[in-house]
This record gives structure tokens, sequence and C-alpha cells, in this order.
């Protein structure tokens, strides 16, 4: 046998590393079953980069030992019964391939442990409104660590939450990610608090609710894109001298003020229907802008960019070239910039706080600018294996480091 004949029969898995880590895992919950161990392993492998028909899902699943001690602690309702089978990667699979393409618009997807090595699968509803906590979210809350109930959510592609009660959590990267990078979620709480900044109590945390789950859903969307947010007296920056300013501009705090004031439909309609705004300006080409009050300002706006020296070679495409601009006005005309290129990478920056306090004080005479903290995140797609261990936290998280843009779109 020859040296190139040893090596092409060699294998290497990551399987073991991963169903080894969800073991220890569910032991810190007090379940301690090998086949559920290797099922969710599965599924956990199978989730990581789900699609039907070429298009990616994002379902939210949940396993638990009583499925009314779930429903009532994920205000979960209408539970709908699939089927059921032994715990294997046979019956992940199948379950998936069942439920997944029905988990839109407020269901989930519930595994049961019965008894002896069987579980049963099925969906059920909970509260897709804006201004409401996922269910994950409501999980993390949960301080009871007695409490037997995991969830497992696609947070990005090749990114996979898995979390228990009591803070207890795993970021799991089927990738080639670094483990000391940020994961996904702090990207996105990042861009949520320079959002909001300038939204007065009582109304500062449904207003982060609401961009929570509005920039989620567009972080799962197959384009990139690029928003910037201003100060509350901002709207003198000459980088608003190239796209569609709105007059006025939308102001969803008063939205969710009326609402909370009298929650009819037709409030609740109003409400709900600026997500789909907010998402179709971030689908478009430019940048969109909003406000650290809350308010969204204007779309398909372009900054000009700046002549390449002699020699230089560009780096990135349009989109993150642009980027590149707007961080450069960090602590000047913008508090936060945000990024997402086609190929998932997320980006953002901001500037620090004494800086957008002055900001947005003051825009006859700008501050100078400061050192800006900086927060990445990559959705890659390479086939190695990373875990990253988060325990006691309460708080949503953060996100790892970038892989090529070459693929992303010329048009920023």
């Amino acid at each position: 046998m020859n040296a190139f004949e040893a090596s092409s029969d060699y294998v290497l898995s990551f399987r073991h590393l991963l169903t080894s880590a969800v073991t220890e895992f569910l032991a810190e919950r007090q379940i301690t079953c090998p086949q559920t161990a290797e099922a969710l392993s599965e599924l956990i492998i199978s989730l990581s980069s789900y699609r039907e028909e070429g298009a990616p899902l994002f379902p939210q699943v949940f396993v638990c030992e009583d499925i009314t001690a779930m429903l009532q602690a994920l205000r979960g309702r209408d539970p709908m019964s699939v089927s059921d089978g032994e715990r294997s990667h046979t019956t992940m699979r199948r379950a998936l391939k069942q439920c997944a393409p029905l988990s839109r618009g407020g269901w989930a997807i519930y595994f049961q442990l019965d008894e002896p090595e069987s579980l049963s699968y099925g969906l059920f509803r909970t509260d897709s409104f804006i201004l409401s906590s996922t269910p994950i979210e409501l999980l993390r809350a949960i301080k009871d660590p007695s409490l037997k109930l995991l969830g497992i959510s696609r947070v990005a592609e090749n990114i996979v939450e898995l979390c228990a009660s009591a803070g207890y959590r795993r970021f799991i990267h089927l990738s080639g990610a670094r483990t000391d990078v940020p994961h996904p979620t702090r990207v996105l709480e990042d861009m949520v608090q320079a959002l909001t900044a300038d939204v007065e109590e009582p109304f500062r945390q449904p207003a982060q609710s609401f961009y929570r789950n509005a920039f989620f859903n567009a972080m799962q969307a197959p384009h990139g894109s690029l928003a910037m947010v201003i100060p509350k007296a901002g709207l003198g920056s000459p980088l608003l001298n190239d796209g569609v300013i709105l007059e006025p501009a939308i102001d969803v705090v008063a939205r969710i003020d009326a609402y909370k004031s009298d929650p009819r439909e037709e409030n609740a309609t109003s409400l709900q229907a600026i997500v789909t705004l907010l998402n179709g300006m971030l689908s478009a080409d430019g940048i969109t802008v909003l406000r650290s009050d809350g308010c969204l300002v204007g779309y398909n706006v372009f900054v000009e960019q700046p002549p390449l020296r002699k020699g230089e070679v560009p780096i990135g495409g349009a989109r993150r070239r642009s980027f590149n601009v707007l961080c450069r006005h960090l602590g000047k005309d913008l508090t936060a910039a945000f990024y997402r290129s086609q190929d998932g990478v997320v980006l953002c920056e901001r500037a620090e706080l004494d800086v957008v306090t002055t900001a947005a004080s003051s825009v006859t005479s700008p501050p100078s600018v400061s050192t800006c903290d900086r927060i990445t995140g990559t959705f890659s797609t390479t086939a190695a294996l990373s875990l990253i261990a988060d325990r006691g936290m309460a708080a949503p998280s953060t996100q790892p480091p970038t892989p090529t843009e070459a693929s992303e779109s010329p048009k920023s």
C-alpha cells in the first residue's frame, strides 16, 4: 500500500466531539441518556444548515419531559402532535422534514422524551407579535435550574444555540470559527442598544424588543444589508445627501405608545407593518438610516467612496467599503454602523457612550472621534467544529470573525 492509498482511506469526523459536548451539557441538566445525546447531536447538525427547496429555515426547537410544563413556561398554546419514534438520528431527520416547513409565523417544534427510550414530536404556537419575547428568550430568562427544558435554535448558517434554564447555554459552531470571538446575538444586541440609546422609559424595553426581532429576521435573509444610526439631532449630516430621506421620519416609539395605550388590531397592524417596511429597506441597494431615538429616517442612501491611492488594492466589495466609510464617521455624524454581507458576515461598530451623548446634543460643532468598540460576527461555512461555553449569562451575547466577501453584490 502506497502513501496515497493509505491517506485516502483516512476519515476525520468531529461528530464525537459534538456528542461528547452535548452529553456533558445534558448531564448538567440531570438528563443522562446516551440515545438522547446522539439524537440531539444529529438534530444540531441537521438544523445548522437546514434548507427546504433551497431556502434556509430557522425553526426553534424545544426538548422537554412534560409538554404541559413546557407550554406554561414558554407561553405556548395549541400543541399539535405529528408522530413519534425511538431516540435516534433517523427519527430526528424525519421530524425535521415533517415539522420544519411548518415552523414559521410563530410555530415552534417540540420533542417530548417518553419512556422507555422513545420520543414524540410536533408543533406548538407561540406569540409572534413584534413586541413579544420569543420562546428562546423566555427560556433564557427562566431562573429555575430544576426545569428540564432545552432550547435549540439556529442563530445563523452553521451556528446553533443550545440553551436551558438558569443561564446554561452553548453556542455550537459547525464551522472553522475561532472560539475567542463574539457570537451572532451580541452583534445584534449592540445595534439594538445604539438604536434605542435616546428612547425614554417606559418605551425603551418595548423598542428594544421591536428592533431585536426585526433585525433578527433581517439577518436570516439571503441578501446583504447596510444600516447606520445617526444621533437624535443629526439630520444635517452630509452622509444623507444622496438617498431617500423620509419627511417626517417614521416614529416607531409613537406607534408603540399608541398600541400600549389602545391595543386594538388597527394599532397592532400599524406596528407590525413597520417591520415589513424595515426589512424592505434593508434589502434595497444602499444604506438604511435609523436614529438613536428609534425612528426610521431613510433608505437607499449612498456614500462616496474615497479614491484608491496608486497601487492600492480594494478590500472587499462595494458594500464592505461603504461600511468602512461609515465607520470613519462614528462619533461625528453617526453613533453606529451595521453591515451584513451576502455570505453572512455581520459587523457592528459603535461610537463610545460619551461621544454619542455629545453628538446627539450638538450638530454645529461635532466632537472629536474617539476609539470605537468593534463587535464582529462570522457566519462561516467551512467544516470544522468549535464549541463556546456561556454559563450563567442571561443577556444575549456575541459572534465570530469574517470570511471572504468576494461573492457580495457590487451595489451598495
